[in-house]
């Protein structure tokens, strides 16, 4: 969810749902795929599940979590669409 947060609230003037959104920020790219490489590191590897007295995750609860994260974002598309549509003004600065 913190990272769908966190591409939703990049751009707040403008949809993130687009090529822009996707790519427009590099560091933001690199840290968030430096955190997804962690969390698995953190997740499945047995010596981190002992460190971190953690269990690796299901293929379900893999997609209930990446499903979570993505209507989150939508969630905050939607209120941005909502916001530009009401008060005009905010789009001005896209």
């Amino acid at each position: 969810m913190e990272v769908g947060y966190l591409f939703s609230v990049r751009f707040l003037a403008s949809p993130s749902l687009t090529w822009r959104g996707a790519v427009g920020t590099p560091a933001v790219l690199w840290a968030a795929g430096a955190l997804g490489v962690l969390q698995l590191v953190i997740t499945y590897v047995p010596v981190m599940n002992s460190l971190f007295a953690t269990v690796p995750l299901g293929a379900g609860q893999l997609a209930l979590a990446a499903a979570t994260g993505a209507a989150l974002m939508l969630l905050l598309e939607a209120e941005k669409a909502v916001l530009h549509r009401l008060w005009p003004r905010l789009a001005i600065a896209a």
